[in-house]
């Protein structure tokens, strides 16, 4: 039998949109590390997503909750939707080695704080909820 016959999306987890502390405070559970992990981009719309808007914040916030299996990228978007010419758009920021995981999981920097970290061996990486703002400091 092909592989293709025995594949099925519901062998994936799918991260839930950002809503506040939920899915950083699961961190790198079992769950994530026993069960590939889908990050969709964040879209500006489900029919126009490019320019993708929070780029910077969806490699954050991959990178703080994502265990031994993880993908990165579009979700479905048809087969006509371009950007600058270019079909299936990819960010320079996936594009960057950002090494493997030092931290087992991302932790808040205080109770209530808001702000999630966890160290990779070539990048910090810093969620801030409170002003979804996101860091990627390379080391």
């Amino acid at each position: 039998r092909a592989l293709s016959s025995r594949f099925s999306i519901r062998l994936f987890h799918e991260a839930d949109r950002f809503m506040g502390h939920h899915v950083l405070t699961i961190g790198s559970t079992e769950e994530y590390d026993t069960t590939p992990l889908v990050y969709e981009y964040t879209r500006n719309t489900f029919h126009n997503p490019y320019p993708l808007p929070l780029v910077t914040q969806d490699v954050a916030q991959f990178l703080l909750i994502r265990g031994k299996y993880a993908y990165i990228g579009n979700g479905w978007i048809g087969c006509s939707v371009t950007y600058n010419g270019t079909m299936y758009w990819r960010p320079k920021e996936v594009e960057v080695d950002y090494g493997v995981p030092v931290d087992a999981q991302c932790t808040e920097t205080a109770p209530n704080s808001g702000i999630f970290v966890r160290e990779w061996s070539k990048v910090h990486v810093e969620m801030n909820c409170n002003d979804y703002s996101a860091k990627l400091d390379m080391k």
